[in-house]
């Protein structure tokens, strides 16, 4: 579930982005928001998830 959020978000993200360099940029943010998360326990996953 959090694997096809991932690549949702990007593929969101790729729809408004007007420059590979901005794609790349926010990219790079958004997988370091979801990597902060990694850790968190599944019951705390589904609460980050909705």
């Amino acid at each position: 579930q959090v694997a096809h959020l991932y690549r949702h978000s990007l593929r969101v993200l790729l729809s408004w982005a007007v420059d590979r360099d901005i794609f790349n940029e926010a990219a790079t943010e958004l997988r370091a928001r979801f990597d902060a998360q990694r850790g968190v326990s599944a019951s705390a996953a589904s609460r980050l998830l909705k």
